[in-house]
């Protein structure tokens, strides 16, 4: 009983309330709404840039870019789109140059 209370409270203060919603009929892919509340509630855990996972954007980011970038199979992007600065859904060289320009600022 007190744990519910406190989840409701949390629920009201930090999302506004809850909504309840029957998800038989949802789409798949990026138009599903489980997909989109899923990214809406995790958008302040990615930092821009960040491809490999640490949660901040550094030289690493950038070594790890380039290694993929010249081809390495074994080089480990935990979240491309993080990296995809360009956002032209494909992680190239104008993200590279474009990952460079904001560590350098």
């Amino acid at each position: 009983m007190i744990m519910e209370l406190i989840r409701q409270h949390i629920s009201i203060e930090k999302y506004g309330g809850i909504m309840i919603w029957e998800l038989t009929q949802d789409c798949k892919g990026d138009k599903s709404l489980l997909k989109v509340i899923n990214d809406s509630f995790n958008m302040n855990s990615s930092v821009e840039g960040d491809i490999n996972g640490d949660k901040e954007l550094n030289s690493a980011d950038l070594v790890t870019l380039s290694l993929f970038l010249l081809g390495y199979k074994n080089t480990n992007i935990v979240n491309w789109k993080d990296g995809d600065l360009f956002e032209d859904n494909t992680l190239n060289l104008y993200d590279l140059i474009a990952m460079r320009k904001l560590i350098i600022s």
